[in-house]
């Protein structure tokens, strides 16, 4: 390995998930594909991820590195990944694990598109609970994208509705990209994770692969699944728990760009993409808004807040930010046009919801039988609902 470029870094960023990250390591250690190296960088972790780590120091294929200080996530995976020596670089969260099979998926996917810089890649949802599949996308067909039809759809459509081609975003921690392509953009503009004012290494990302490549390949095989969602810092953010992480940025105004002063998870996704647009095509004005979109995206994600349990106040917080910042934006908008919009998307949505559950009702059948025949060999294979673990889940024979 020391002597020759691997093909991948496989890099994971930890951050005191012990029991996690050992799924995740395991996953890469365990694939049928040995051409790759691990980078598992320890952001300053508790004594249990210690000791995880430690299991690990002596395998060749390892590397442990380690900051010199505790670092925000965006600064860390910076860090993490400007580390990597191979070809294509996989950022894998702590909390996610490889598909069996999946690294050898990706280099049939490099070699088929070798001028691609960027790739996205199928994802899946693991509930490690209750051992079974969470909700899922469906995974879909290999596709070469237009960047510009990925950022069209960021700009003109609602993020969070069966309208949205987010899963197919090169979002970086749902793909893997070029290590010369990042080199690259470090080399003319300093950073590929960390670009001064975004506010997610994962978006900003996205934007920035998008501003500097005409096209990206979405490869619509299972290739990550992901675990925890509980803990996941999305999750906890949308949940309205997002002080913490807004004053971990160390910025003075974070919404400078953009009109709503509130951290609505839509509205810092379009703060990532104006920061990008400014720093890396030089030209705001490429990416003009829509704004009307903007407005009821924001809407639309306020008024689902407040039917996940978001209280009076936090919901009088969001709604007066957004009022706020659609009378003060320079286009003219009629805020219940706005407003009417958006609810009706969140009926549309619902309605979606209530017809996915009804899709699935075949799985609660399967999942019974599953259960209830148990011991029944032949009967988990046809019905393979239920799982000893999350390896099960991603195809391993090991546990």
């Amino acid at each position: 390995m020391a002597n020759q470029t691997p093909f991948f870094s496989v890099v994971i960023p930890t951050k005191n998930r012990p029991v996690l990250l050992r799924d995740a390591i395991l996953s890469v250690l365990w694939q049928d594909f040995t051409d790759f190296e691990l980078i598992i960088s320890d952001n300053h972790n508790d004594e249990q991820t210690q000791l995880v780590l430690q299991e690990f120091e002596s395998v060749p294929q390892v590397r442990i590195i380690k900051p010199s200080e505790e670092m925000k996530m965006i600064d860390h995976w910076e860090f993490a990944t400007s580390h990597s020596l191979g070809q294509y670089v996989i950022l894998l969260a702590d909390r996610k694990v490889l598909y069996q099979g999946a690294l050898k998926k990706l280099k049939n996917n490099a070699q088929k598109y070798p001028n691609i810089n960027a790739f996205s890649v199928g994802v899946q949802m693991y509930d490690e609970v209750n051992h079974k599949m969470g909700w899922c996308n469906a995974i879909g067909k290999t596709k070469q994208w237009k960047s510009s039809d990925l950022v069209s759809n960021f700009v003109n459509e609602n993020l969070f509705s069966k309208k949205s081609y987010d899963i197919f975003f090169p979002k970086t921690l749902n793909g893997m990209y070029k290590n010369s392509f990042a080199k690259k953009v470090r080399d003319e503009f300093g950073h590929y994770f960390n670009t001064k004012g975004v506010t997610t290494p994962d978006y900003s990302s996205f934007f920035i692969n998008t501003a500097l490549n005409d096209e990206i390949v979405y490869i619509g095989e299972k290739i990550i699944l992901t675990q925890g969602e509980r803990s996941s810092n999305g999750r906890i953010f949308g949940a309205g728990k997002f002080q913490s992480y807004m004053d971990s940025l160390g910025y003075e105004d974070p919404y400078k760009h953009v009109p709503i002063k509130a951290p609505v998870i839509y509205n810092l996704l379009v703060i990532d993409y104006l920061t990008i647009q400014d720093v890396v095509t030089n030209n705001p004005t490429r990416g003009n808004l829509n704004w009307f979109n903007y407005f009821k995206v924001n809407y639309f994600e306020i008024l689902t807040k407040r039917n996940q349990g978001l209280d009076d106040e936090g919901f009088k917080y969001f709604t007066d930010a957004w009022e706020e910042g659609l009378l003060n934006t320079p286009v003219a908008l009629d805020m219940g046009t706005v407003k009417e919009a958006a609810l009706n998307e969140l009926k549309i949505n619902n309605e979606a919801i209530k017809h996915d559950k009804i899709k699935r009702l075949s799985h609660h059948t399967r999942d019974f039988l599953a259960v209830r025949f148990s011991k029944k060999s032949i009967m988990n294979k046809v019905f393979p609902f239920v799982f000893r673990d999350v390896f099960h889940a991603a195809g391993f024979n090991k546990t």
